[in-house]
């Protein structure tokens, strides 16, 4: 086979070109703003605008790439990276005015309303001077001065001059680069914006209420849904105070051990390496969703829609099912995607859901999880019964004070298994029935058996308290109605109580496991 060294001057290879088509056509903002004419351009353009620069991906260019790793990497992993580098664009985050911001619709008619040369969109964004009149400078525009001259004009004005410096072409903005008439490209405009921030060339961040780096702690941008994502996805950040001066020397702000990093982990409590790379995954949820507890949205769904690209799931958006649901279909698709167990390490009341008991009503019922090590993956499933999820059951005894009718208050539990004792329980208030229950804890902290072995427990687990009615094996349980009451009456119930976090006396040290019985195991449905 003949061995192509370089294919400088010619037609890029095949798989490059195939890329290349992919990566614009899927992988990148719907609309952008084409900086030298200030006009919206749909992906056709990019392609068209790039292909020069793709034809400067070269066979020796792929093999210098393959060659700087060892083992040198595969070809299906370097082109895309090669591919992605070609195609550039900044992308603007910011907090949103309550009014005066540019809309897609203005854009558009904008556009449509030049009739030669530059289009008014250019005029109105990159050329502030146009026409002389009465002595000042004005605006060559169908619409309104006052509108012309809004903050949020002149933010977008401030951001393109700052793309143009950095040699950009492109630049995408949320309030007008999406059509929000149309409900398609909405839902993929929210689907995609983590990945539209992440495949950015630099990401320029104006922070409307900071001046000086200190300021960071009361900004506005550290306390919205939106811009957690925005923070976190793009690999190079910009900051730009509220006068549009950078708010430090670097040309990105994504730099390990400066004095703004120091203030963002403080600011948004997120690590530093999390900051500067992060990767999304359902792996740690328990300590993700906590970033986002602080943060409001003014639609309710946004809390959970603003989430998914962290957690690498996709949801359909259906603005109006409210928060909650909205949250609980992104717990579910989470829990699909992943079966990591820290899903399940929240507290607290559960979220107002038809089938389960056991779904967490906002990112706030994670605070103050205990810290729990990833060790294993459950095979978890949202059912019409509830969240059918595998836990190892211990039981618990519950010392009960005298009866008198009353509902039971913070009592006390017991575990005569193991050696482990009294379980100290939040109860947060639950009333306890005074009749009699079966009490347990349902461990969903361990590593899952195989086929021919025990599940393993570590030295800390964490677990819920459930409850169920205790039923005589010998009573005749009736058929009909009465029956099918009495099947889901005795089946396990999660207690709304804190966290809690249990210390195994059996396991010696937090390197070893202890392996209990499969019949410790049991599929329930919260």
């Amino acid at each position: 086979m003949k061995n192509i060294s370089t294919n400088q001057g010619q037609s890029p290879a095949q798989d490059i070109l195939d890329e290349f088509n992919r990566y614009v056509m899927n992988e990148i903002p719907i609309h952008l703003i084409y900086l030298p004419t200030m006009e919206l351009v749909g992906r056709n353009f990019v392609k068209n605008h790039f292909q020069d620069r793709i034809k400067e991906i070269t066979e020796d260019l792929v093999v210098e790439a393959q060659a700087r790793f060892v083992p040198p990497l595969t070809r299906e992993k370097v082109v895309p990276t090669l591919v992605r580098r070609k195609v550039e664009y900044g992308i603007l985050s910011h907090r949103w005015l309550d009014s005066g911001e540019p809309s897609y619709q203005d854009m558009m008619e904008r556009k449509l309303s030049g009739s030669s040369g530059p289009s008014n969109v250019g005029y109105l964004l990159s050329n502030i001077t146009s026409r002389p009149k009465d002595g000042r400078h004005t605006l060559h525009t169908s619409h309104s001065e006052n509108k012309v001259q809004s903050p949020g004009y002149k933010k977008l004005q401030k951001c393109c001059e700052e793309a143009r410096r950095l040699d950009l072409h492109f630049l995408w903005s949320d309030t007008c680069c999406i059509d929000k008439n149309s409900s398609a490209e909405l839902d993929e405009s929210i689907r995609s914006m983590f990945r539209w921030y992440r495949n950015s060339s630099i990401c320029i961040a104006y922070l409307g209420g900071t001046t000086v780096i200190e300021d960071l702690r009361l900004e506005e941008w550290f306390m919205r849904g939106w811009t957690l994502q925005e923070l976190l996805a793009p690999r190079k950040i910009k900051f730009f105070n509220k006068d549009w001066q950078r708010l430090t020397d670097q040309d990105d702000d994504k730099e390990e051990d400066t004095p703004l990093m120091t203030v963002l982990q403080e600011v948004t409590g997120i690590p530093e390496t999390e900051l500067i790379d992060f990767e999304p995954a359902p792996r740690y949820i328990d300590k993700q969703m906590t970033w986002a507890a602080q943060r409001i949205t003014t639609r309710a769904e946004d809390v959970a829609y603003s989430l998914m690209g962290i957690f690498d799931v996709s949801l359909q958006i259906a603005y109006g099912e409210g928060g909650e649901r909205a949250f609980g279909r992104l717990i579910e698709a989470i829990m699909q995607a992943g079966g990591y167990s820290s899903v399940l390490n929240w507290a607290g009341e559960p979220a107002k859901h038809h089938a389960s008991f056991a779904l967490p009503a906002s990112p706030l019922s994670f605070v103050g999880h205990p810290d729990i090590v990833s060790i294993g993956r459950l095979d978890m499933m949202l059912t019409s019964r509830g969240l059918r999820i595998p836990l190892v059951i211990v039981p618990l005894e519950m010392t009960k004070p005298e009866f008198d009718g009353h509902p039971i208050i913070n009592p006390k539990f017991y575990c005569p298994h193991h050696g482990i004792g009294e379980v100290k329980i939040d109860s947060r208030g639950y009333r306890f029935k005074p009749t009699f229950r079966q009490y347990a804890l349902g461990i969903f902290h361990y590593i899952p058996a195989e086929e021919s072995e025990n599940p393993g427990l570590p030295k800390q687990v964490a677990a819920y308290l459930l409850e169920r009615s205790e039923v005589n094996a010998e009573e005749d349980i009736p058929v009909g109605l009465s029956r099918q009451y009495r099947s889901f009456e005795d089946g396990w119930r999660r207690v709304p109580t804190g966290f809690i976090y249990v210390e195994l006396p059996g396991v010696p040290d937090f390197a070893s496991l202890w392996y209990v019985d499969r019949t410790c195991l049991e599929t329930v449905y919260l």
